[in-house]
């Protein structure tokens, strides 16, 4: 029995620790995106993603805890939409 919560355990924390580093690649990869449309962005404070079959991905992004922007991945393209500065 021990064993088996031992198990469980260890596997949620390594499903966390991957979590993490799937977030910090994203954070990383939205950062990029806003700074290469001439925005500033030093820290990425939160961003949500949702994915849809036709328009493909887009991203709400707030940076430095105040800036928020729209990111749309499509068809190879980024497109950067700064909703508020």
């Amino acid at each position: 029995m021990n064993k088996i919560m031992f198990l469980c355990f260890f596997l949620a924390s390594f499903s966390a620790a991957i979590a993490d580093d799937a977030s910090e690649t994203e954070a990383e990869k939205v950062q990029f995106a806003i700074r290469n449309a001439g925005y500033e962005c030093e820290q990425v404070s939160s961003t949500k993603t949702e994915t849809t079959w036709f328009d493909g991905t887009t991203t709400n992004v707030i940076c430095d805890k105040i800036y928020r922007f729209l990111i749309r991945f499509e068809r190879g393209g980024v497109t950067v939409e700064v909703i508020s500065l």
